[in-house]
Parts: structure tokens; C-alpha cells; sequence
């Protein structure tokens, strides 16, 4: 297991070496004097900036996933977060979490520190072999980063059929590009599986295989009701969808409820319809037998 010493202390030469923030990038394992030139351990910076912050109301972009780790290797990462944040690695199935460190934010909104990542959670839990996550929490906001041992992560896509739905009904979900192994599959609302708490229980999710060409299908019902630890409505009122939550990210694929409204308009519409055409069938019946649709003369194309 990393030791939470060493961390904090690697941390705290990081962040006394005053780092300059410049753009990340991947390539192979180095020490980077641009950080700080006596750094007592080799690292690699994550390919990509995070934001803790996201919108409440729409679904966020996920972030992709730290990929191609190794056992024990030290990535640098670079947050923008409101405040200092908690930062732990867990299992993403089980209860089960690595030390947390405490990293600090800088005047410029950014929180940069260094963490040891570890394969093996505890016992029994190994982060090759299922889903694990760096998990992120400042000030009451929790964040998961989905995490990749010894290969790099595939984010395939993910679609749902119908797209119109009432509660109860249940939409055929279809994975498309994936690495082959397990994935969770659950409904989500705002802001989508970038928070944990916004997904799944007491919400549908399926756990389900991806074959070797990449995809799969499944159904999964849908809810009129709460969905994940934060019970946040997912109804005719909220938005909702589905996603990939474990092991990376998807997309949201949303479905929207049909509006109580539109089949009492539609059946409206259609007695409407109905009644107008039976008005002027009478008004042509009624013409028809009133009127002598011959002519003055005769039939004028009659034989003489």
C-alpha cells in the first residue's frame, strides 16, 4: 500500500518547489526539474487537467481515465477545485479505500500534488482485475476518475432505445468500442457519473460483459423516482440517462418521458379529425341528393 508519509511529504516538496503550473503532457517516467530539481522520486504527469467544478443542472463531460499505471508508480496531477481537496484511491465496486491525502489549493485556483498509485487495495482487491477510481471530495462535492492498470482505457460509446419513455418502461442500452471485461451500466442524473453520488442505487444499474468485438446490449428499467446517494429525482420534471460509471465514463445517453399531455392531444386530434371528415361526407350525401347533377339537354355525349 503507498505510505501516507511518503505522500505527504512528496506533496510537500512539490508544493515549497512552487510549481509553475505549465500544461501536462505524457511520455515516459522522468524526473522534472521544472518541478523541482531535487525531488526524491521519479513520476509522470497525467495527460490531462481536471475541474471539480460542474454544472448541477446538465450532464458534464467525463473526465477520461488515468490510464496505463503501473504498481506504485507516482503521477503528477493538476485540479482546478474550489478548495483544498481529499484525495483517495478506491475500489469501485467495494467499500474498500487506499490512505487519503490532503492536497492543498494554490492562490490560482489549482490544487497540484503527487500520488503513489497502488494495485492492491487490501485484500482480495486488485485494481487490474476490477474497477477502481481515484476518488476526489472539496467541500461536500465528491469526484471519481476511473483508473487503468497495465493497459490503456478505451471510452466507447453508448446509445438508448426508445428515447421517449414512461416510468417503468425499460430502454435497450447498446455498448459500443469497450475494452472486453465487466462495466456497470446505471441511470444518472445531473451532473452524470463524473460525481459518484449521481448514479445508480437506489437507481437501476446492471453490471455487464463486454464480449471481444467491443460492445453489448442490455435493458434496464426506468425509474419514476430517486437515483444515487444524493436521491436526486429523476422524472417528467428532471433530466435523466444512462451511462457507463465503471470501469471509464460515457457520455449520458438521456431519454426524456412523454408528457402526460400528449396522448390526450393526440386522441384529441384524431376525434377532431374524425368528426370533420364524417361533416363533410353529410354536407356531399346531402348535395348529392338534392341537387339533379344532369344536364339541361340530356347526356350531350348521348347517341342521336
Amino acid at each position: 500500500m503507498p505510505s501516507t508519509r511518503r505522500i505527504t511529504v512528496l506533496l510537500t516538496l512539490l508544493m515549497a518547489a512552487g510549481c509553475s503550473g505549465a500544461r501536462s503532457s505524457s511520455g515516459p517516467v522522468r524526473t522534472e526539474p521544472a518541478i523541482a530539481a531535487d525531488l526524491p522520486v521519479r513520476y509522470r504527469q497525467a495527460d490531462h487537467r481536471i475541474s471539480i467544478q460542474w454544472p448541477t443542472d446538465r450532464f458534464a463531460t467525463p473526465v477520461s481515465a488515468i490510464d496505463e499505471l503501473e504498481e506504485g508508480e507516482v503521477r503528477l496531477l493538476d485540479v482546478v477545485t474550489p478548495t483544498a481537496l481529499t484525495v483517495r484511491q478506491c475500489s469501485g465496486t467495494r467499500d474498500a479505500c487506499g490512505p487519503a491525502l490532503l492536497a492543498a489549493r494554490a492562490g490560482d485556483g489549482h490544487a497540484r500534488f503527487l500520488f503513489e498509485f497502488d494495485e492492491n487495495l487490501g485484500p482480495g482487491v486488485d485494481c487490474r482485475r476490477e474497477p477502481c477510481d481515484l476518488a476526489l471530495s472539496s467541500d461536500g462535492a465528491a469526484f471519481s476518475i476511473p483508473l487503468a492498470f497495465g493497459q490503456r482505457a478505451r471510452l466507447g460509446s453508448i446509445s438508448v432505445e426508445p428515447h421517449a419513455v414512461e416510468p417503468g418502461d425499460e430502454v435497450q442500452v447498446s455498448l459500443v468500442g469497450f475494452a472486453p471485461g465487466p462495466v456497470t451500466v446505471a441511470v444518472c442524473v445531473p451532473p452524470g457519473p463524473v460525481d459518484p453520488q449521481a448514479c445508480g442505487d437506489p437507481g437501476p444499474e446492471r453490471r455487464v460483459e463486454i464480449g471481444g468485438d467491443g460492445g453489448a446490449s442490455v435493458w434496464i428499467s426506468v425509474p419514476d423516482g430517486l437515483v444515487g446517494r444524493r436521491r436526486v429525482a429523476c422524472d417528467r420534471t428532471h433530466r435523466c440517462g444512462v451511462a457507463v460509471v465503471t470501469p471509464v465514463q460515457t457520455r449520458v445517453a438521456e431519454f426524456r418521458f412523454v408528457d402526460r399531455a400528449e396522448p390526450r392531444l393526440a386522441g384529441a386530434r384524431a376525434a377532431i379529425a374524425g368528426g370533420a371528415a364524417m361533416l363533410l361526407l353529410g354536407i356531399a350525401l346531402l348535395l348529392a341528393r338534392r341537387f339533379d347533377w344532369g344536364t339541361p339537354d340530356g347526356d350531350p355525349f348521348a347517341e342521336a
